[in-house]
């Protein structure tokens, strides 16, 4: 348990469906098995094999940021005190004072991953939330990365289509992607928050896609997914691989018409169902519908039925959504792009990067405007939506979004700020995906209204794109993500970890720090009473 890097000295291990030799695994691999997951287990495939863990402690000093990646990762008394990882004896840990769980693989999953691997071009995997979709995914991907020995050589990379924006597993939230995955995975989505180049994991394509489904457009999420389609084939033609699509489970209970739709877009070889539970004495009337757009676009369909065992986890979902997006703005850059590390800088200690919305003497405009997606809000406040918010920055070769470029509407207060207007049906009317897609990810840390610039947060690792843009081709897309309350805290809790080492208690230190703005002590919000007022508060 716990982050490190993996060497394979002699023989082979599995490990997460990945089998790794090594002929293979002598430059390492980046693990991270942490206690908010059930913990993969290693296993030898010969009668001897040797490994080297060595530590790896960088993903662990967010701990100082952002509480939950905390006591998480190990914490024996008898570790040395830099030791990032412990080997577990016990399935309670007494330290973490919570029982551990191991990822336990049924059967009929293992044979389902071998037959696709070995005889699947095109895998889709659907069912409702909890049903292991994303755990199966992984491991069909490794174990297509790694193979099975001569039984059946590994491919060089696997396109994996990611259609669940709420959860994705290789970018940020708000996110539907097309990506080259050419290494195995092993940890869980935080610890690879985005694709970095040279890491083995590529994003070819993106589109944005609102996280509400209050404000979701079936026909616009199609249009994505058909756009994406189009990237694959294109690619497939001169570079083939095996392709693996991951559906949120959300459309499995939501958008069932939605899902069958997309099966005759992709047009998959298999569509594997899966359940959370046994097989059901009577079956679900959508099975059958299933079936019939399995068959109509001559797939195989398939089910699995397994009841996961209950367990307490000490990070929900919401949780583990917050933790990547902390992991993403804070990857460092790093001369070996094949490991990733992180800094545990601030928010307010990070350089941004300065749009200009509106030219000055001294600047002209950076980009066409800025596009809210979902229901369509007074521009009065649009400025206050977009400060600390989490933004797409989208690149677009339609010329009739680039015709906007200084020409839009603005704000009619002291910002000025570009927006799109809103569509007949007062929504924010989205970027064509067959002329657009997502460059990066962006953390909006404020607006200079005296020289007419907003401050944008990027991770080092992903500014080299930003100098490639064309002011008159980029669009700043908002309205996709859950609020960052997490970057409201960070100062806080870093000035709070310094306290603590200083022997300071908890209470003091509250006490006597300035607390930022929009941070409040529990025991001064007791005293505000009853107001009579709704007032949302985030307690941390």
């Amino acid at each position: 348990m716990g982050s490190y890097r993996m060497s394979i000295l002699k023989g082979a291990i599995s490990i997460n469906a990945a089998n790794l030799a090594a002929e293979t695994g002598q430059e390492g691999f980046d693990v991270f098995n942490p206690s908010t997951h059930s913990l993969m287990v290693m296993r030898g495939l010969d009668e001897e094999s040797h490994i080297k863990l060595s530590d790896s402690t960088e993903i662990q000093s967010l701990a100082t940021l952002a509480p939950k990646f905390g006591r998480i990762w190990s914490g024996t008394p008898d570790n040395p005190p830099d030791r990032s990882f412990e080997f577990v004896k016990e399935l309670y840990h007494g330290v973490l004072e919570r029982p551990l769980s191991v990822l336990r693989i049924p059967p009929q999953w293992t044979s389902q991953i071998e037959s696709c691997a070995s005889n699947s071009n095109s895998t889709v995997i659907i069912g409702p939330p909890g049903s292991g979709k994303s755990t199966f995914a992984t491991q069909l991907v490794n174990r297509t990365l790694t193979g099975f020995g001569k039984k059946e050589p590994p491919k060089s990379h696997v396109y994996f289509l990611d259609l669940d924006q709420l959860n994705p597993k290789y970018s940020a939230q708000g996110l539907v992607s097309l990506l080259k995955l050419s290494v195995p995975t092993l940890g869980p989505t935080f610890t690879h928050p985005v694709t970095v180049p040279g890491s083995g994991r590529t994003t070819i394509k993106a589109h944005a896609v609102p996280v509400n489904h209050t404000f979701f457009s079936q026909e616009y999420f199609l249009a994505c997914v058909e756009d994406l389609c189009q990237s694959f084939r294109y690619r497939n033609a001169t570079d083939p691989a095996p392709l693996v699509v991951d559906i949120a489970g959300s459309l499995f209970l939501e958008h069932r018409s939605l899902l069958v739709r997309l099966l005759g877009s992709i047009k998959p070889e298999r569509v594997l169902c899966l359940y959370p539970y046994a097989a059901p004495s009577h079956g679900d009337p959508f099975d059958g519908e299933l079936f019939q757009a399995a068959s109509d676009n001559h797939s195989l369909y398939s089910e699995l039925f397994f009841s996961f065992p209950t367990r307490d986890l000490p990070q929900k979902q919401g949780d583990l959504r917050e933790m990547s997006a902390v992991s993403h703005f804070h990857l460092a850059p790093s001369s070996d792009s094949s490991h990733l590390s992180w800094e545990n800088q601030t928010l307010e200690q990070k350089s941004p990067w300065q749009f200009c919305y509106e030219k000055t003497v001294i600047r002209k405009q950076c980009f066409i405007g800025f596009l809210l997606l979902g229901e369509w809000i007074s521009p009065s406040v649009v400025g206050q939506l977009l400060n600390v918010s989490v933004v797409h920055i989208a690149r677009t070769c339609d010329p009739d979004v680039q015709s906007k470029f200084e020409t839009l509407p603005r704000t009619e207060d002291k910002m000025r700020l570009p927006y799109f207007p809103p569509n007949s049906s007062n929504y924010g009317e989205p970027l064509d995906p067959r002329t657009s897609h997502i460059v990066c990810t962006a953390l909006v840390r404020g607006f200079h209204l005296k020289k007419k610039f907003v401050e944008l947060l990027i991770p080092p690792s992903l500014e080299d794109v930003i100098k490639t843009l064309k002011p008159e081709e980029t669009v700043i897309v908002a309205g996709c993500n859950e609020n960052p309350g997490w970057a409201y805290m960070e100062s806080t809790y870093a000035a709070l970890n310094e306290a603590a080492k200083n022997g300071v208690k908890l209470e003091d230190a509250v006490r006597e720090m300035e607390l930022d703005p929009h941070v409040m002590s529990r025991e001064d919000y007791e005293r505000l009473g009853h107001l009579v007022t709704m007032r949302r508060m985030r307690f941390a």
